[in-house]
């Protein structure tokens, strides 16, 4: 098959994608590929060879490298359409002219009735699974040349589709392979790099009845996104973390779920408007440094923020705090960062949260229904002189205690209601623990004692005046 620039090859087990082609100083005598590799430990070079650019690589990282076209062509893995793959992984088996280890060649001799009878079979599979089969187009002909296919019907009965890590670098070619299968509800593409950002959807209908779609590292940017995503207007879960998305298209009403993490995002999208549907949102591991911004959505259900960097609060540990404000602001809210909300911890959260608003460490809008609803829950009277004296109360309620791990010293400020476990779960983001760990405290005696009752509040163990241990032995 023909090598073009931006196609996606497999090259002994390793991916990559065509960046250049033509020739090079040192090999005159041979078609040189420039080739960016998904494993950047494969990479030489950023496209640049003796001072001369002659590709870019993705964020100029050194995932690029040079490859004469015999050594291409032998470790090179065949590239197949979605057709050839269908036949090999789905075909009838128990055929004596199918030659299945070289894939659908063999099928040009078949009679027409032979084709209809695998049509027929294929017309009754609930789900195809194609992941990691080298599939780089949907046909094995031209969109118009279509005599002879295997996909000359609809198939309606196809509700799951897997099509991730294959070579796949033209989105029109997975649009093509759905309008056979219009009745899929789950779509995974993960690991396929859409290259042509250009949709030929004006031949195409859109695909409503898409309802899961997976778009996980499949480098897709801003613009790339708002073309895709605009083909499927009733997702209710997507998946598009690991990309270089740092602004968000608007997203159709019906999205329940979207993972954007292990992304470029500087601040949170506006997708937590009370119009919004999101019961789950995960936007870890991007670069937000404030979690300021609307916070209206009353279904949100489960949210992760982690290993971000938020910095705007100094008065107490980053994550706690960032932690109590998400719970306070969102009342739905079941579950942050894999921590159950209990009510105990919604409690503290908010008269924290509440602390936070009124000694003006927080911009928050004290006039809007949310601040009511807070304010009356807990019986605070916001009017400045008592507002004082609430403030000055919760702060008796915040204790300062040094935190002994690996020998350092950090102090932590902590309310004393806080129970044992939920410190555990604050101590594990705090200091990125991995796996098991136990906390011991010493107060006046240096002798350390465990804590045995992990529901219990830290006040019964009376340690305002100790050091509380990390062992992770």
């Amino acid at each position: 098959m023909q090598i073009s620039v931006n196609d996606r090859l497999n090259i002994g087990g390793e991916y990559c994608t065509v960046r250049f082609i033509g020739s090079l100083p040192a090999w005159p005598n041979n078609v040189a590929y420039g080739l960016e590799w998904d494993n950047v430990e494969r990479g030489k070079h950023n496209g640049s060879l003796n001072g001369v650019r002659y590709f870019e690589t993705s964020n100029g990282e050194n995932a690029g490298s040079f490859m004469k076209d015999d050594k291409l062509t032998k470790h090179e893995l065949e590239r197949f359409s979605f057709e050839e793959a269908l036949l090999m992984r789905y075909g009838d088996t128990s055929s004596t002219d199918i030659d299945y280890k070289s894939g659908f060649k063999e099928t040009k001799s078949y009679g027409f009735e032979h084709l209809n009878q695998l049509n027929s079979d294929l017309g009754k599979l609930g789900s195809i699974i194609l992941s990691r089969n080298n599939i780089s187009r949907a046909f094995k002909a031209t969109y118009t040349d279509r005599e002879g296919s295997l996909l000359n019907d609809s198939n309606h009965s196809l509700q799951y589709l897997d099509l991730s890590f294959n070579l796949f670098s033209d989105i029109n070619e997975i649009y093509h392979i759905l309008a056979k299968f219009p009745a899929v509800k789950t779509l995974i593409l993960s690991g396929n790099h859409f290259q042509n950002q250009t949709s030929e959807l004006e031949g195409l209908s859109k695909f409503p009845s898409v309802e899961v779609l997976s778009l996980a590292c499949c480098k897709i940017n801003n613009s790339s996104f708002e073309s895709i995503v605009k083909a499927f207007p009733g997702l209710k879960v997507l998946d598009v973390s690991s990309n270089l998305l740092s602004q968000l298209a608007q997203v159709g009403s019906t999205l329940e779920e979207i993972n954007l993490s292990d992304n470029r995002f500087t601040e949170l999208p506006t997708v937590l408007s009370e119009e919004s549907a999101l019961t789950y949102f995960d936007i870890s591991e991007n670069k937000i440094s404030s979690i300021a911004g609307p916070w209206s959505n009353t279904r949100l259900k489960t949210f992760s923020i982690g290993r971000n960097s938020i910095t705007n609060w100094e008065e107490v540990d980053n994550s706690q705090e960032d932690f109590y404000s998400i719970i306070a602001r969102v009342k739905s809210v079941k579950c942050v960062d894999g921590t159950n909300i209990t009510e105990d911890i919604r409690n503290e959260a908010e008269l924290y949260f509440i602390s936070s608003v009124l000694s003006s460490h927080v911009n928050y809008n004290v006039q809007g229904q949310e601040w009511k609803r807070l304010t009356q829950k807990h019986k605070i009277d916001t009017h400045i002189k008592t507002a004082i004296v609430d403030i000055g109360f919760l702060s008796k309620e915040l204790i300062e205690i040094p935190i002994i791990y690996n020998c350092n010293e950090t102090k932590m400020k902590m309310l004393k209601s806080f129970t044992v476990r939920y410190l555990k779960t604050l101590l594990r983001h705090k200091f990125n623990l991995q796996g098991e760990f136990t906390l011991q405290y010493s107060v006046m005696d240096n002798i350390k004692h465990d804590f045995t009752n992990e529901f219990s509040p830290i006040s019964m163990y009376n340690i305002e005046e100790s050091t509380i241990f990390i062992d992770t032995g």
